[in-house]
């Protein structure tokens, strides 16, 4: 899971700058924002979703992007041409497909929902192209237009879309846009076009997952071969779990609290119970480690509930906005001390 969580920030990031090769001019009165799920293909044992539109107009999100330098200077980029990134953006769905063979057969793609009409895509493209490091060609599979791009250049560090591999993004609906690893194109783009897409019944774990959070995630690895690592994830060893899932969510009126959810399934009810052991104890000793303020630790610790099912594992954390102010307030004070 350490490669697949690696992945995540440099797709994402990539997915941003081609936003800005499309930044000029562009509407954005684009449809309803669209379910990805139904474009995943099939096959996908991760998945990992951000509903950007709603995230963007929280505090957190909003002042997170405001302290990342990449992250600011596209949106400042973006608003000068009066657009904004929930336009561009409203949905961003990660998916990883792992391969029995290992990594190097494994590959991963993205989907967004937005609001960016392609005509003016493909005109503009062509335009940052001749100013940027990166190159573009036109391919045509099936009925779809497919923009391969690829960086080329010397003069910047501009990532490829696709962690330095040439992408294929191509328009699958009018709002809905695929990018993936040039050779994966053809076989992805068949499986969503045939219906064979990534559901509940390939990702049992799905059905118990919030997608309507701000951050969900879901990974099914039963099938998986794993490799020894012969490192431990957390309290327990990786080859311990067979899925999972997680959601955070902002609550209340101001959005300033967080309800987190996160579900493991291990391979046996011995393991579960195991893990519930662990998982149970790490909680209660939440106060320990907060020495000099144990009320925070306390609070915390009471915040949590552990609920344990067979092989499952579920952790539910609700934190209110006052909690989590004062825990910025005791990091930042840990952080000047250092």
């Amino acid at each position: 899971m350490r490669y697949v969580s690696s992945m995540v920030k440099p797709v994402f990031i990539a997915a941003m700058v081609v936003a800005v090769m499309a930044s000029f001019s562009l509407k954005t009165e684009g449809g309803e924002s669209e379910d990805l799920l139904s474009y995943v293909p099939a096959g996908a044992n991760v998945l990992i979703g951000v509903e950007m539109e709603r995230a963007l107009d929280t505090p957190a999100v909003s002042n997170a992007i405001a302290d990342e330098e990449g992250m600011s200077d596209f949106r400042k980029r973006l608003e000068r041409h009066g657009i904004e990134l929930k336009h561009f953006c409203r949905r961003l769905l990660v998916f990883f497909v792992y391969h029995p063979d290992g990594l190097e057969n494994s590959h991963y793609g993205l989907l967004f929902d937005t609001a960016v009409d392609e005509s003016d895509f493909r005109s503009l493209l062509d335009a940052e192209s001749k100013e940027a490091d990166i190159s573009y060609e036109m391919s045509r599979v099936g009925d779809r237009d497919v923009y391969l791009v690829s960086n080329d250049g010397e003069k910047n560090d501009t990532p490829s879309p696709i962690g330095g591999k040439t992408a294929a993004l191509s328009y699958l609906t009018p709002n809905v846009v695929l990018v993936i690893e040039a050779d994966q194109f053809e076989r992805a783009a068949g499986e969503i076009d045939a219906g064979r897409t990534a559901s509940v019944s390939t990702l049992p774990m799905l059905a118990d997952t919030n997608r309507n959070a701000l951050l969900y995630g879901v990974f099914d690895l039963s099938g998986a071969e794993l490799p020894a690592s012969g490192q431990e994830a957390g309290p327990f060893d990786a080859s311990d779990i067979s899925g999972g899932l997680f959601s955070i969510d902002t609550t209340g009126a101001d959005k300033r609290g967080l309800d987190l959810q996160i579900a493991v399934e291990s391979v046996s009810e011995e393991n579960a119970q195991k893990m519930n052991a662990q998982v149970s104890g790490f909680a209660g000793m939440l106060p320990l480690f907060f020495e000099n303020n144990p009320q925070i630790g306390m609070r915390l610790s009471e915040a949590i509930e552990i609920i344990h099912d067979k092989k499952r594992i579920n952790l539910n954390m609700s934190l209110d906005g006052e909690l989590i102010e004062e825990l910025q307030k005791l990091y930042q004070k840990d952080g000047e001390t250092k």
